[in-house]
């Protein structure tokens, strides 16, 4: 079982993406220990995420949903 009793979904970390458009986000992901992909349709600046851990920053979801598919 993963955290509060919820069942593993049968991913390992490297497998997954944390997508978001805060600070709060990218050191969630940080804490988490999973890739972290910033979005900037949110305040967050561009400089402010390259201070992060991150696989990608993109100028919004389609461009991340882009990247995310080449990566198969």
């Amino acid at each position: 079982k993963g955290c509060f009793g919820l069942p593993n979904m049968g991913v390992n970390r490297d497998e997954v993406l944390y997508v978001g458009d805060s600070l709060v986000d990218a050191k969630t992901a940080e804490n988490a220990q999973v890739g972290f992909v910033a979005v900037l349709t949110g305040t967050t600046q561009k400089c402010d995420f390259e201070k992060y851990d991150h696989v990608y920053i993109g100028k919004g979801i389609d461009e991340v949903y882009i990247y995310i598919m080449s990566m198969e």
